[in-house]
């Protein structure tokens, strides 16, 4: 009996240690439509308005192209004819519209229309402060392949390194190897930089301070998909070749 409660415990250590953890509300291999779900609310919010101007923008921009060519005819007059002064009106009106459900127009919009339609593709995120882009309830980027999440890489501002290392020790257990570089800048000044890196089956996750122009550091954190790490990596060719 008790050999059967520590092989029991065992298993669930090492099912614990292969599945991705909950990062900021994401997990690896979540769907766009999970990936939505799981943001915040303005994220939410603003995708949603994505998705809703694309579908609105076609027929919009068909209906401004037409309404451009009925005033091309009096575009070159003057418009003071009745005709000329409605045609320019709806040309106005149409144009106004489509430009308003212009996709384009939404920071990050097309880049997550273009995942929604391939499921590939790298979403650029930013800090919720700075109030740019669609994805705002982190600092960084999460790339999706065959429309999962595969990877994501966090930038953890105004974080230590002690705390995003007792943070990143909390999710994924102590980390496979920890080091500390020390680097050198043209004045003499020394920067201790710390890394830590995990490694399980199924995942590989990093966390690293990134050295900023005044002699502090940011800690990053990223975490992709083992599957997807090894399909990018190319062929090492021979040095003798």
């Amino acid at each position: 009996m008790k050999a059967l409660a520590i092989l029991l415990l065992m298993s669930a250590m090492t099912c614990h240690a292969q599945t991705a953890p909950t990062i900021k509300g994401h997990t690896l291999g979540e769907t766009t439509q999970e990936f939505t779900a799981h943001a915040d609310d303005i994220t939410r919010g603003l995708i949603s308005t994505c998705v809703t101007k694309s579908r609105a923008y076609p027929a919009l921009k068909a209906a401004a192209d037409a309404a451009a060519a009925a005033y091309a005819p009096y575009a070159s007059a003057t418009r003071s004819s009745r005709a000329g002064r409605s045609a320019y009106d709806a040309d106005s009106a149409a144009t106004y519209a489509a430009a308003n459900a212009d996709p384009s127009r939404e920071i990050g919009c097309d880049d997550f229309l273009t995942i929604l339609k391939t499921g590939n593709g790298t979403l650029n995120c930013t800090d919720p402060a700075m109030e740019i882009g669609m994805c705002r309830n982190f600092s960084g980027t999460v790339t999706f392949a065959g429309g999962k999440a595969v990877e994501y890489r966090i930038q953890l501002w105004r974080v230590s390194w002690d705390d995003a290392l007792a943070d990143s020790v909390a999710k994924l257990g102590k980390p496979e190897n920890a080091q500390v570089t020390t680097m050198q800048n043209g004045y003499g000044a020394n920067l201790d930089i710390h890394e830590a890196d995990w490694t399980t089956p199924t995942y590989m996750a990093d966390l690293c301070e990134v050295p900023e122009a005044n002699l502090t550091t940011t800690p990053g954190f990223h975490i992709v998909d083992l599957a997807y790490y090894k399909s990018q990596q190319k062929p090492r060719s021979s040095s003798l070749n």
